[in-house]
């Protein structure tokens, strides 16, 4: 199947290597598609606030949240 955009398959291998290297942060294009593939209904409504609300806690730590400002501001013109 296909992996999803910030999906856990970036473990490097070995046993110390797991806590070696950080997840790569999501990409803009990475997180617009996470937020238009998953909160379709909600970017329908151009609600900045709400879909913030709703995408945060989903790409805390995946993603820089400068960039997901930046997509969800896009998103909303």
């Amino acid at each position: 199947g296909q992996t999803k955009p910030g999906g856990f398959f970036s473990f490097a291998q070995g046993e110390n290597g797991i806590f070696g290297n950080l997840p790569k942060m999501m990409s803009a294009e990475e997180v617009e598609a996470f937020i238009t593939e998953k909160f379709a209904d909600i970017v329908a409504g151009r609600n900045k606030g709400m879909i913030m609300k709703n995408v945060m806690p989903e790409l805390k730590g995946k993603a820089e949240g400068s960039v997901i400002n930046q997509v969800v501001a896009k998103l909303c013109q």
